[in-house]
C-alpha cells in the first residue's frame, strides 16, 4: 500500500513508496504510460527503534534547492520513519532509468511528516524535520568538493 507521491520534474512522472520499495510512473499524460519498480537496500534500524520484522514506512521527502548546472537531474531526499536518510537522484528525460539511490545518514530521532530544505546546492544541504515523539532535528549534508 503506498504511503507517498512524490512529482517529480520531468517527462510527466512521478513516485509512489510504499514499505518495501519504491515504484516510478513516467509519461502519465500518454498512452504508453510506464512504471519501474526499485527496490531500496535498507539500512537497519537505529538502537533506540523497537523491533519490528516490517521496514519502517516512509515518513516524508524533500527536494532540495538546486540551481545551474544541477537542472538536468531530480534530486530527492527520502526519510524513514526510524529516522534514515535516503538520497534519490533521477534524470529528468527518463526517471524509470539509472536512478541513484545513496544512504547518507541517520537523524538519530523517530521523523514524522514535516520536512523543509535550506541552504544552497554549492554549500550542502540543510534539512529541518520534525521529530514524532522527539523534538525533530536540524541535519546538514555536506558536499565533497572534487
Amino acid at each position: 500500500m503506498p504511503n507517498l507521491l512524490i512529482p517529480l520534474k520531468g517527462n510527466a512522472a512521478f513516485v509512489l513508496t510504499t514499505a518495501k520499495g519504491i515504484r516510478i510512473f513516467e509519461n502519465i499524460l500518454i498512452t504508453s504510460c510506464r512504471t519501474t519498480g526499485l527496490v531500496v537496500q535498507r539500512e537497519d534500524p537505529p538502537e533506540h527503534y523497537p523491533p519490528s520484522s516490517f521496514n519502517s514506512l516512509w515518513s516524508c521527502w524533500v527536494r532540495p534547492r538546486r540551481w545551474g548546472e544541477y537542472e538536468e537531474e531530480d534530486y530527492i531526499y527520502l526519510i524513514s520513519e526510524d529516522g534514515h536518510v535516503y538520497y534519490l537522484v533521477f534524470d529528468q528525460d527518463s526517471p524509470g532509468e539509472g536512478v541513484v539511490i545513496n544512504h547518507v545518514g541517520s537523524l538519530g530521532c523517530h521523523v514524522d511528516m514535516a520536512c523543509a530544505p535550506f541552504g544552497r546546492s554549492d554549500q550542502g544541504d540543510v534539512l529541518v524535520v520534525q521529530g514524532a515523539s522527539s523534538a525533530g532535528c536540524v541535519w546538514i549534508v555536506s558536499i565533497i568538493r572534487d
